[in-house]
This record gives C-alpha cells, structure tokens and sequence, in this order.
C-alpha cells in the first residue's frame, strides 16, 4: 500500500504494517492508542518490577523510580507527545504544502520538476530501507550495552539490584523501553530529513518569487511556517534535558546557575538546527531581491526624473499649479513607502519573526520547572511580591 501523496508521516513500512491490522480505519484515534501502547510497553514493566523489588516509591533507595525526572521526562512526557502530535502536525504540513501547487511559484515549463521533487519525497518516504536503518540505530546500543546502567553514580537507586548488578527494571529500560523510545525519535528525525530534502529540490528548480510580496519573503513565507512545525522535536528535546539537568540537582549536588552553558546551548544549537534548512533557499531569495532591486531602482529614477521635469525645472510656481494636489507627489510617496521598501525589506530566508519566536520558545519552555529548583516557589513570589509592592 502506498501513503498518502503530500504526507510526511503517512507512509513507508510502519504504516503499511498498522495498515495489514486494520488500524487505520479510525485515524482520529490511532495516535492516543499508539501512545497508550508506547506508555504501557515502555513504563509498566518498570513499574511493575519496581514495586515488586521495592524501589518504586519511599526511601529505600535514594533514587527510586516515580522521583527519576529523567526517565519520568523521556516516557510519560516526550514519547508520548511524539506520538500524539505527529498526525496533527502531519494534516497542517499537509495543508501548507498544497500552496506550492496552488500558488504560481514555477514556471510553467517547470512544472514537472516540482512534481518530480513531491514523487521524490514519496518514493524516500515509503521506502523500507531508511526505516530499517532507524531500527537498527534504535537497537545496536543496546547489544552493545551502550545504554547507561547507573546514571547518578555513587547513589542508589532503582537501577540497581540487591547483589549489585543491574536490576530487571533497568534490563527493561535497556533492552525495551529506550530502543523504542529511540525508534520512534529517530522515524521524527526522517521526516524532518525529508523535509529538507524537498527545500533543497526547491532551491534547484527555479523558483518564481516576487519580492514585492507582503509576506517579506517573496510569496513563500509559508515554508517558514511549516520549519516551526517541526519545533516540537525541540519541546521533546527540552524536556529530555530539563529531566536530565532536574537529576543532577537533586541527587548530584549540580546547581542550576552551574548548567546554565548546557541548557543556554541546547537552546541556541537546537533553534539553529531547526532554522538551518531554511538555509538552502537563501541563494534564491537574495538572487530575486537583487534583481528586483535593480528593476525597482530604474522604475523609481524614471518616477523622480518625471518629477523633477515638472516641479524642480519650472521658472515658477505659476498658474495654480499645487505640489499638495498633484497625483506625482503623492505617487512618489506610495512607491517609496510601498512596493519599494517591500522590496528593500524582503528577508534572505522564508523567516518571520513569529516563526523564530516559536522555536525559540518550545526550545525553552521545557526548561523553565529548572526555574523553581533553583528557587523554590515561595521565595520566589516572595521576591516578585516584594519587587511589586
């Protein structure tokens, strides 16, 4: 079976697989299944092994499994929000994507080359083999105990058993939970790569901008609008390091100012990750906006020449003649503040300032319960209510 034709996710071998169970005939409610499923494979045989062992919750370790913000984050949080929003995510790339049909942004005789790159995308989506490259990245740490056995060493916790070793619970989490939790990272991490794919197909083909264009960006500042889309790989992110950094304050002794590097650079490296696709179409963009500019510029000399032979050359201003009614001023006055700084302004990538916003925001947002570690919550409107009032 083959996927839908403008979809990023629907396609390629897991979907054929929910596809032969008959799992799509109700789409609306597959993905809360799904992150059901990954929720209870993933934490109930952690939790589980945990209560029979006695490190689930209480003192008995100094780390037990409900108080690891870590594996907290990665599995009630980041998992099942990957799942959840991949179709809604999906529909919306889907709706912006069709503007690239709808809109005159290739030349006729170029047509077939956009229609080449959308085939491209699907032929790389449903094919079988980068899937199962992400399966076996998903596993190989695994099988060669790469996955970590005690990740705050010199305190006890649930990843230890009674003699020592590693617990059945952190078994699990080795050899089950994390290579589906990197399984279903990694098939994001495709998606996003064929989304780049087709950027760079599109800076290939010849694109029809026009750089008077409101949107700033030449007529496709919607391509920046589907970049943020993928800004939830961020927020998932974020909350993996939140988890992280939250374990190193507790039980490690860390301070929050003490990682402020770590999380100032997961923010900045992952909004520049995100933003750096955006890159490809910047030869395009500044191409069009130069030639434009030089067209506007020709235009707007042959505006003021115009102008100068009738106000600036006269012997006097004679016969009732006014500069305040005359339709040259005022046309004058709408090239320069109109279609000219348009074009003056175009950006050099399909960028608004929203869109950074976005990302830059689901990047940090994870982060902020670090906030009230470093803090705790009443000292802290304690201060806010003193600096009020």
């Amino acid at each position: 079976m083959k996927g839908d034709g403008d979809s990023l996710m629907r396609g390629g071998p897991v979907f054929r697989l929910f596809h032969s169970l008959g799992l799509l005939r109700r789409r609306r409610l597959l993905a809360p299944w799904v992150a059901l499923a990954c929720l209870l494979v993933t934490m109930g045989p952690l939790v589980l092994l945990c209560a029979l062992q006695g490190t689930l919750a209480g003192d008995r370790v100094a780390v037990p499994l409900l108080h690891d913000t870590a594996v907290m984050a990665r599995f009630l949080l980041a998992l099942p929000l990957l799942v959840l929003w991949a179709p809604r995510i999906d529909m919306m790339v889907k709706r912006d994507l069709r503007q690239l049909r709808l809109l005159p942004l290739v030349r006729p005789g170029r047509q077939a080359r956009l229609e080449a790159g959308f085939e491209s995308i699907r032929r790389l989506r449903d094919a079988r083999t980068p899937e199962v490259v992400c399966l076996v990245a998903a596993i190989v740490p695994s099988l060669f105990g790469m996955a970590s056995l005690e990740a705050l060493p010199g305190i006890s916790s649930w990843r230890a058993a009674d003699g020592g070793g590693p617990s059945l619970a952190v078994q699990w989490l080795n050899v089950v939970s994390m290579p589906l939790f990197r399984f279903v990272g990694a098939l994001w991490l495709w998606r996003f790569c064929l989304w780049v794919h087709l950027l760079w197909r599109l800076s290939r083909i010849g694109l029809v901008l026009r750089p008077a264009h409101p949107d700033g960006a030449g007529g496709i500042a919607f391509l920046g609008v589907v970049q943020a889309r993928f800004a939830i790989l961020a927020f998932a992110g974020g909350l993996l390091i939140c988890g992280e950094a939250a374990n190193q304050v507790l039980y490690l002794g860390e301070t929050v100012p003490g990682l402020r590097f770590l999380l100032l650079g997961y923010v900045v490296g992952v909004t520049a990750m995100l933003l750096a696709p955006l890159a490809l179409l910047a030869p395009t963009m500044l191409r069009a906006r130069r030639k434009a500019m030089r067209r506007y510029d020709l235009l707007g000399h042959r505006m003021a020449r115009r102008f100068d032979r009738r106000w600036t050359k006269l012997p006097a201003l004679a016969g009732g003649d006014s500069l305040l009614d005359d339709d040259d001023a005022s046309g004058m006055a709408d090239y320069a503040g109109g279609p000219y700084q348009a074009v003056k302004s175009m950006s050099s990538m399909p960028l608004s300032r929203g869109n950074l916003l976005t990302i830059v925001l689901m990047a940090a947002v994870p982060l902020v319960p670090l906030v009230f570690l470093a803090m705790p919550l009443a000292e802290l409107f304690a201060r806010i209510f003193s600096t009020l009032f």
